[in-house]
């Protein structure tokens, strides 16, 4: 009989720890089969009010293009970071790790305008009216990978200064 009480009581901690990593992984359920901050990003544009259907067609294919580019741009931004931990781990020369950095601010300085200028060729297809609602959202954060309370979806957990507070001097 006790050994009957062991196994249900090894059986019932199995399934509970089992049940609590499967309700722990983020996004993934019955109604949210994945990432939903990517779904409303790729409706975004098509959220504004009073589209036209070739308003919809440009403001898709400008987006498509983009999309394209600043993948091409964080590809080349991974490979910058790779080679400069790779040189600092290899106790390379101050020079060469500033050089390294000189051409990932130079990536981030062209990645920059080019959203910019994304961000001009979209408006210039809108209404006054579509031009308010777009520049209050964009603006914002909205639809850009940061989600509604502007931050970038990666978890702040409790790193220093964050989460909480085990005293008062902060």
């Amino acid at each position: 009989m006790k050994s009957i009480k062991n196994l249900i009581l090894l059986l019932l901690v199995i399934t509970t720890i089992s049940a609590t990593d499967i309700f722990a992984q983020r996004g993934r359920n019955q109604f949210n089969q994945g990432n939903t901050n990517a779904n409303y990003q790729n409706r975004f544009c098509l959220m504004i009010p009073n589209l036209t259907q070739e308003q919809e067609t440009k403001i898709e294919t400008l987006r498509m293009g983009q999309l394209k580019d600043m993948n091409l741009y964080r590809n080349k931004m991974d490979e910058l970071r790779v080679k400069k931990r790779r040189l600092i781990y290899e106790n390379a020369s101050t020079a060469e790790i500033n050089t390294v950095i000189d051409q990932m601010t130079a990536l981030k300085n062209k990645q920059t305008k080019m959203r910019v200028e994304h961000h001009k060729k979209i408006r210039n297809l809108l209404t006054e009216e579509q031009q308010i609602y777009f520049d209050n959202y964009v603006n914002n954060g909205y639809g850009r990978g940061r989600g509604i309370r502007g931050n970038a979806g990666r978890g702040r957990g409790m790193r220093c200064g964050r989460g909480m507070r085990t005293n008062n001097r902060y």
